[in-house]
């Protein structure tokens, strides 16, 4: 009887994380424009030098940008929170069909996160966690980009 409702509450536990996983509906981390990728390159810069990103332009090259990182309250490990950063590369590059008049966006995230106060020497120790991507962070900086381009 003790068995079967210990697996009767492991089956419940497994089918209830399996419905909320289906439920996470991924979100673009991209946007097609209406604009020439020169013009896009410029406006996706300007979203995330102004507010609400305020980071900066650390490295560009050929129509691709990396940003500074961006700090974050992060995830629930134990007894608090463990602070986490993400940086952003943004990649514009002109619609294969009509390179003079549309293009396309693609944000990707890098993600660390410092474990419970790490530190080295007196410094954040920051690590990657393959299990923090946040790929909702690139898609809101897309959308973002995308807003800020039907604009102009």
């Amino acid at each position: 009887m003790r068995i079967s409702i210990l697996l009767t509450l492991f089956l419940s536990a497994v089918s209830l994380s399996c419905i909320s996983r289906q439920s996470d509906t991924p979100q673009p981390t991209y946007a097609d424009v209406a604009m020439p990728a020169k013009d896009l390159l410029a406006v996706a810069k300007t979203v995330v030098t102004s507010p609400p990103y305020n980071l900066k332009v650390e490295e560009e090259n050929k129509g691709r940008f990396t940003t500074s990182y961006q700090d974050f309250q992060g995830d629930w490990h134990i007894v608090r929170y463990w602070p986490q950063r993400t940086r952003y590369t943004v990649t514009v590059a002109p619609d294969f069909d009509r390179p003079n008049d549309h293009s396309r966006v693609d944000v990707s995230v890098e993600t660390v996160e410092q474990a419970a106060g790490a530190t080295v020497n007196g410094q954040p120790k920051w690590t990657h966690d393959p299990e923090s991507s946040h790929p909702e962070r690139a898609a809101a900086l897309a959308a973002a980009i995308r807003n800020a381009a039907a604009k102009q």
